[in-house]
């Protein structure tokens, strides 16, 4: 949000950010009285750095995932070989850390390759999927977003819904099945002869990010409802946060 303000509303909101993260320090520092409700030092630190592992994990997990939307299952393999040779290395190097030099410094040396070799996975050949292929099974048939469409449709005089998705973003996939494939909104883009476009942003099209920043966006979701005439009327902005209730309301408004 920060990066599509101005400079002064962007810096003020860096700065809450900043305040919100000191808070607690500065509460702390003027009233001492709050350390007596702090916990104490003690194993429970232990048990509860190695609880946090598990988001960690859960991250990488959703990472790969968006990976495996970017690059295809050659990139995915490539990801999860790289991720079980960084794991060999780590602990072949916990392993051999405490052994004679020899032994020690073997130990390091095939970490070191085996640490090479995660990284040239890098460059493994990927296939990029096929666009809105994480859609081809929901309801909306979707038209891939070039702004030559969009120009055409709109001087033919039809309207358009342009949704601006990628299949790594969450917010994006949840307004895809709560809002856009519901029946009765698909019945209402079918009443009004709405086309139906989806620019594909998954792997930062550079043509679509120009899209993007002119509306000053500098990320999806975005959604755009072109009225239904030649003209070229002002465009409706919905929410990014979509209910039913919000895009029906919309389209029969036009």
């Amino acid at each position: 949000v920060a990066l599509t303000q101005s400079v002064p509303i962007a810096i003020a909101i860096f700065e809450m950010l900043g305040l919100g993260l000191a808070l607690p320090y500065l509460a702390i520092s003027f009233t001492p009285g709050l350390q007596r409700i702090l916990p104490k030092p003690g194993a429970w630190m232990e048990t509860f750095q190695q609880l946090l592992a598990f988001p960690m994990y859960a991250a990488t997990a959703w990472l790969i995932w968006v990976l495996a939307q970017q690059t295809g299952t050659n990139g995915l393999a490539a990801a999860l070989t790289g991720l079980i040779l960084i794991a060999f290395a780590t602990w072949l190097h916990q392993k051999t850390r405490l052994l004679p030099p020899l032994g020690k410094h073997l130990g390091s040396i095939c970490a070191l390759v085996a640490l090479g070799f995660s990284l040239s996975l890098a460059q493994v050949s990927t296939t990029t999927p096929t666009a809105l292929t994480y859609n081809q099974n929901q309801g909306i048939k979707w038209q891939p977003y070039t702004a030559e469409r969009l120009v055409k449709l709109r001087q033919s005089g039809s309207p358009v819904f342009l949704n601006f998705s990628a299949s790594w973003c969450i917010t994006c996939l949840v307004n895809d099945r709560v809002a856009l494939n519901q029946p009765e909104t698909i019945a209402a883009f079918e009443s009004k002869k709405i086309a139906l476009l989806k620019a594909d942003w998954t792997n930062r099209d550079p043509a679509i990010t120009k899209a993007l920043e002119s509306f000053g966006r500098s990320g999806v979701p975005l959604y755009v409802l072109y009225p239904g005439d030649s003209e070229f009327t002002a465009p409706v902005i919905l929410p990014q946060i979509l209910s039913p209730e919000q895009v029906q309301r919309a389209i029969k408004n036009l």
